[in-house]
């Protein structure tokens, strides 16, 4: 009865949370924070500001601050969603005929690995759309090697440029070694980093492999549903 003699209302009043505002001590603390170093871990913010992470991310969200992590990745030529799908098509078809087809393509490609390497803990990942190699000297030997078994930028089975988010060593396969490799500071050794990636190889067990092509026939199938468009 107090209450609504006072106020008119039974309800209870909500208490302003004073410390939300952008004058008081903290939030200046965290959002000044937030402007020197943008990419600190909220746990690491934590620490440094000596204010509490629920704290941190109430004065986060009040402000409008949303964590995000970065992605970067290759973009599409004009064209490039036609042969995509193509591709796909043809691939979704011979998995079709073949159920196991999909298991047994062995995928090439290349990537850099050096003795100062950084990968983000986050797992912000870049994409290399370098295209498929395209030698007249290459393809003959293919031929003859393979009886025009083989995927290329080229007859028989034309590979989409641009594509490594359908390349089973850019999707998953070279994230996977680094954050193996560089899991540990590295000393400036060429040999103590081989040595690094060929255990780093040698840990990958069955099931991951067999895990990332069961993932690439996911990714064709995705892929042909957006039309050749990118799905990430």
């Amino acid at each position: 009865m107090t209450k609504f003699l006072e106020t008119g209302s039974v309800l209870d009043i909500k208490t302003s949370k004073k410390w939300l505002n952008e004058g008081d001590a903290a939030s200046v603390l965290a959002l000044h924070s937030v402007r020197e170093a943008p990419r600190l871990s909220l746990r690491r913010r934590a620490i440094e500001t000596e204010i509490s992470k629920s704290h941190l991310q109430i004065i986060f969200k009040h402000n409008r601050i949303l964590p995000f992590k970065p992605k970067f990745r290759h973009t599409l030529e004009e064209g490039d969603e036609a042969k995509r799908l193509d591709f796909c098509l043809e691939m979704g078809n011979r998995v079709l005929n073949d159920v196991g087809f999909h298991k047994r393509i062995l995928f090439s490609d290349e990537s850099t690995f050096s003795t100062n390497g950084v990968v983000s803990s986050q797992h912000c990942r870049c994409w290399n759309g370098c295209l498929a190699h395209h030698a007249v000297t290459v393809r003959k030997w293919l031929n003859s090697e393979f009886n025009e078994h083989w995927i290329g930028r080229d007859d028989p089975i034309l590979w989409p440029p641009r594509s490594p988010d359908l390349t089973i060593l850019d999707f998953y396969i070279w994230g996977c070694l680094k954050q193996t490799v560089y899991r540990e500071p590295l000393e400036n050794d060429e040999e103590q980093l081989k040595t690094r990636i060929q255990n780093a190889v040698k840990s990958l067990s069955i099931e991951e492999i067999r895990n990332s092509f069961n993932e690439f026939r996911a990714r064709i199938e995705i892929c042909a549903e957006k039309g050749g468009a990118l799905f990430e």
